[in-house]
């Protein structure tokens, strides 16, 4: 190794050693797990009110009205009107016939809503609602 190698290998090594991340604290609040509980109310409602209101609102096909403030009252173990099952099935969101169609899932009727597809961000959210428990919150 020559003398100018030298240098150069502890100018690198101090730099790792500088960028290393000894860990850091999570959050507080969040029970260190990284994640939030989804709000219905914050989360959930504004995806209905943007892309469902409009077909699913008062007098809503298949019956279904999905304006505040009652519309997860409309959801939460409520038969499907055209398919066999439950709208929403808390902590199940593969036996929530809403989320299937949402998915676009075969067996469910056509993918909702209809003229768009919800982005994934909007479909996640409403998965982790339903497999957190469908909360009221």
């Amino acid at each position: 190794m020559n003398r100018r190698s030298i240098p150069c290998c502890v100018f690198v090594l101090l730099v790792l050693v500088g960028c290393s991340d000894h860990g850091t604290e999570p959050p507080s609040g969040g029970g260190g797990s990284g994640t939030t509980t989804v709000s219905y109310a914050a989360d959930v409602q504004p995806i209905w009110t943007a892309n469902c209101t409009v077909c699913h609102g008062a007098g809503g096909n298949a019956g279904l009205d999905l304006r505040m403030p009652d519309s997860r009252t409309h959801l939460v173990d409520v038969d499907a009107v055209n398919w066999p099952g439950k709208l929403v099935v808390a902590d199940e969101s593969d036996q929530s016939v809403l989320y299937l169609k949402l998915m676009g899932a075969p067996g469910v009727g056509d993918r909702m809503p209809q003229g768009g597809v919800l982005g994934t961000g909007a479909l996640e959210t409403v998965r982790r609602w339903i497999v957190e428990g469908a909360l009221d919150n």
